[in-house]
């Protein structure tokens, strides 16, 4: 697995650094020496920061600097692996979203969905905005 597929495999699975040791560790006893490095890994990802702030008031909360900057980018990666599509009828310069409230259990999220994903369905094709629980 290149750097890449390991940045790619922490941000998809969304397993904690404690977890992927521990699976690390039980493939190599195995003899089977598929991660990469996680040092190199985390430098990579230092490359895609987010400037951010949080903190509580009343309830803790997370404020992304710019959203717009970091949808952008978002769109253009999505689109360079060949995940975005644009319908016909439609101009090359638009961007088809959809944002919910969805109200579920003991969280209710605020997400933003690309409806030009080829499979809009899919947890791939959202982007969570805010929750709350």
């Amino acid at each position: 697995m290149s750097t890449r597929d390991g940045v790619l495999f922490k941000a998809q699975s969304g397993l904690p650094w404690t977890t992927i040791r521990f699976i690390k560790s039980f493939l190599l006893q195995c003899g089977l020496d598929v991660f990469p490095s996680e040092h190199d890994v985390r430098r990579l990802i230092e490359q895609f920061g987010i400037e951010y702030e949080s903190g509580i008031d009343p309830i803790p909360y997370i404020h992304i600097k710019n959203i717009w900057e970091l949808i952008k980018h978002i769109v253009v990666k999505k689109h360079e692996a060949g995940l975005m599509y644009w319908w016909a009828g439609q101009d090359i310069d638009t961007l088809y979203i959809c944002l919910s409230l969805d109200k579920g259990g003991k969280y209710t999220k605020l997400q933003l969905t690309w409806m030009n994903h080829g499979s809009p369905q899919t947890e791939d094709a959202s982007f969570i905005l805010g929750d709350k629980n």
